[in-house]
């Protein structure tokens, strides 16, 4: 009986998996097949993922509720746990987003981290040799939109940017509308939000 259940859902598993592919423009590695968790719901997504480097063994988990929005992970990246990346929710309150484009410069290594936004039109961009240690979180979003007495939004979602060669500590918590230049350190624990621009120079 428990090797029957096994077998149904695996076979519920690839059915779920091929609708993903089938209705959105995904473009993966064969060989990274099982180092990658799909949950989309919605079409015409595009994901295009560089071959994950082989030498750690994490996954990444890719939750998108909505449709055209954008992926985009050059090679070269090392996962030493996880690396989630969640765009839009099943909310009835928020719910689906669109046109979100969040991308992952090449050779970038992350032990562990979550991408977060829910708003459409967010940009989230990682440039390539950055290190990121644990539980390192992006929060590209307030979650909800904020008015002022006018009825306004006062709060919205821009693009957050970690520029080339930028090392975030553990427990790291980048804001919205952050801009962190290249070759940057920021220390453990730190939460930042803001537009920092100099850096540790070319």
């Amino acid at each position: 009986m428990r090797l029957l259940r096994k077998f149904r859902n695996k076979i519920k598993h690839r059915s779920h998996i091929k609708r993903i592919f089938a209705s959105n423009n995904i473009h993966i590695a064969q060989c990274d097949i099982d180092r990658i968790v799909f949950n989309i719901s919605g079409n015409n997504n595009d994901i295009t993922i560089g071959k994950l480097d082989g030498c750690a063994c994490g996954k990444i988990y890719l939750n998108i509720t909505g449709e055209n929005n954008h992926v985009n992970i050059g090679a070269g990246l090392i996962i030493g746990s996880r690396l989630d990346i969640i765009i839009g929710q099943a909310h009835p309150n928020f719910g689906p987003v669109s046109n979100v484009d969040c991308n992952i410069g090449k050779n970038t290594s992350i032990e562990s981290c979550t991408i977060t936004t829910y708003n459409s039109n967010a940009k989230i961009s990682i440039g390539p040799d950055c290190m990121f240690s644990s539980n390192v979180n992006l929060f590209q979003t307030d979650a909800h939109a904020i008015l002022d007495a006018s009825g306004n939004i006062i709060n919205k979602v821009k693009s957050l940017e970690i520029e080339k060669h930028v090392w975030l500590g553990a427990n790291v918590t980048i804001l919205k509308n952050t801009h962190i230049p290249m070759n940057s350190i920021v220390g453990w624990g730190a939460v930042v939000c803001g537009n920092f621009m100099g850096g540790g120079g070319g």
